[in-house]
């Protein structure tokens, strides 16, 4: 065999195993416009929150499928993604910071903290994600709850979204706010004149 004809072989190979690669990631970008979508079977929402002091480039989960999330909707000072993904269970694998380098989450060191569930037809929280770079290479991360601003972000950004589907919280921990704030009976205001008040 020529040399020539070794090279080409090779350089085939090599593009065909990184189509084949590159197909079992998929990109995802969070939803931008409050509509109403009809979405697959055995999909939900998935909800999650970045607050970083650092900007980032990258940040991957895994589960269903590997996904990498890609532009959030940037407000008051937080990334928020907002994204339909397949129903199961996920964990945080990578999140790649600009000047920082990529952080690995490896699921086998507790699942329970980095690991979430996304439910069918309904709007998943997971919590926000915090990132403190301290230094170069060097970050804290922590996943918490945080939904009452995530709740308000809703509220804010999609409430039609929100008022045809149903949010829970699937982070870490467990947490009833939202079956609780949206479910608490309604008060009525009533303006009161100055007799009234005498």
């Amino acid at each position: 065999m020529n040399i020539n004809l070794r090279l080409y072989i090779k350089i085939n190979l090599c593009f065909t195993l990184i189509l084949v690669l590159s197909g079992c990631i998929t990109k995802i970008e969070s939803i931008k416009t409050d509509t109403i979508r009809v979405l697959e079977e055995g999909t939900g929402y998935l909800f999650i929150t970045i607050n970083s002091n650092a900007s980032f480039r990258k940040f991957a989960i895994s589960g269903e499928k590997h996904i990498v999330l890609k532009k959030p909707d940037f407000y008051n000072d937080v990334n928020y993604y907002l994204v339909p993904v397949p129903a199961g269970r996920y964990h945080i694998k990578q999140l790649g910071i600009s000047y920082g380098g990529e952080f690995n989450f490896d699921e086998d060191d507790d699942e329970n903290l980095w690991g979430f569930e996304v439910k069918p037809d309904i709007i998943s929280y997971v919590g926000e994600l915090r990132i403190r770079q301290q230094k170069y290479r060097y970050a804290s991360f922590e996943l918490i709850n945080n939904s009452s601003l995530a709740l308000e972000y809703l509220e804010e950004k999609y409430p039609k979204i929100l008022a045809k589907r149903t949010i829970e919280y699937h982070g870490p921990g467990a947490d009833s706010f939202f079956d609780y704030i949206l479910n608490a009976p309604k008060v009525k205001i009533v303006k009161l004149n100055e007799e009234d008040v005498r």
